[in-house]
């Protein structure tokens, strides 16, 4: 099953997909300025077999956050 992750800022309605940030492309925010996405690398991963985690901070309103599955063909 693929996943699409949509995160949305509610202020500006920008919208940014969790398949976009990856080593090459590691940090955006809105043109409001509410979120702040960055790609930070995990320091051990010897417990963890992701090597990295999506971080979203906001200053006013939480993001809108939405996951759709869709079958592999």
């Amino acid at each position: 099953m693929a996943e699409e992750t949509k995160i949305t800022c509610p202020l500006c309605e920008r919208t940014f997909f969790y398949h976009d940030f990856h080593e090459g492309f590691v940090a955006d925010s809105c043109q409001c300025g509410n979120l702040q996405i960055m790609l930070r690398e995990n320091p051990d991963n010897r417990f963890n077999r992701y090597k990295h985690t999506l971080a979203i901070t906001f200053n006013k309103e939480h993001p809108q956050i939405t996951s759709k599955y869709e079958k592999d063909k």
